[in-house]
C-alpha cells in the first residue's frame, strides 16, 4: 500500500504467504513460504517501494532444519534466521548463500 497523507492506495500484492521485513537502502525485503510443503523454508526477495523489479535473492536451506523464519534483515547481504526445530538463531549471508555463525538472541536488537 502507498500512504500519502490521509489517503491509502493499494499498489501491488507481492505474496499471500510471506512476511515483510521493511526497507534497507530504499529496497523492500520480504520472504515467501510454500504453504503446501512440509518444510517451512523461506525464499527471500527484494523489490522497489512500488513492487517493481522483484529479485529473488536466496532460497534459504540448512541441513537438518525444516522450520525456519527470517527474523531480521541486517543489511543488503545478511539476515538473521530463526531455526525453529533447533531453537537457534544464525547469521546468513544471502548474497553468498552461506551460513556465517550462530548468534545469541540479543546480538542484533534494535
Amino acid at each position: 500500500y502507498k500512504i500519502k497523507g490521509k489517503k491509502i492506495k493499494k499498489v501491488r500484492c507481492l505474496t499471500k504467504t510471506g512476511f515483510s521485513y521493511g526497507f534497507v537502502n530504499g529496497k523492500l525485503y520480504y520472504s515467501v513460504y510454500n504453504k503446501k510443503s512440509i518444510k517451512y523454508t523461506p525464499t527471500l526477495y527484494r523489490c522497489n517501494k512500488n513492487g517493481t523489479h522483484r529479485k529473488k535473492l536466496a532460497k534459504i536451506k540448512k541441513k537438518g532444519a525444516s522450520q525456519m523464519l527470517i527474523d531480521k534483515i541486517i543489511n543488503n547481504t545478511q539476515c538473521i534466521v530463526n531455526i525453529l526445530d533447533g531453537s537457534e538463531q544464525w547469521l546468513y549471508n544471502f548474497k553468498k548463500h552461506k551460513w556465517i555463525k550462530r548468534v545469541k538472541e540479543s546480538t542484533f536488537v534494535d
